[in-house]
């Protein structure tokens, strides 16, 4: 298993923009990606979770129901709603441990797909909304342990 622990000070870096003249030599990445994130059952997984420190995450095919996992690079949440939820989460570099935190109950999020065509996911919810959430505070460098109120629980 290659994920990186949360005790890690590489995942509370924020990581770097990819340029689109990039975006063919990251496949390694990718195929590294989706090997660890199916490995483990996640709903996603972030490039700095395997040690990569380029701003892309992906998600998997069970949490937008579609037949290929979904790779964002750079992504942005631009929008948040101001409406929250209450979600049980996880994460594959917290392993064994589940929290409930507060999450956004919807957001819209932009960035490139795979192919460095732009994309946009409007008003996202569900699990949908908090997958995003989660992932791109990965690439931002903070953990979901980190909305705790007492983070020594």
């Amino acid at each position: 298993m290659l994920i990186i622990p949360n005790n890690e000070y590489f995942l509370r870096i924020p990581t770097f923009p990819l340029h689109k003249n990039h975006i063919l030599k990251i496949q390694d990445i990718k195929d590294l990606m989706r090997r660890e994130m199916n490995q483990l059952k996640g709903a996603g997984i972030a490039a700095n979770q395997i040690g990569s420190n380029w701003s892309i995450f992906l998600i998997s095919r069970k949490v937008i129901k579609k037949p290929l996992d979904m790779f964002i690079i750079n992504p942005q949440i631009i929008w948040k709603s101001n409406k929250q939820k209450l979600m049980n989460e996880g994460c594959l570099s917290v392993p064994e441990r589940r929290e409930k935190i507060m999450r956004a109950e919807s957001v819209t999020l932009t960035g490139w797909n795979e192919f460095g065509r732009d994309i946009k996911i409007e008003k996202a919810t569900g699990l949908l909304a908090q997958v995003l959430q989660h992932e791109t505070d990965h690439l931002l460098g903070k953990l979901y342990i980190d909305y705790l109120e007492n983070k020594n629980e």
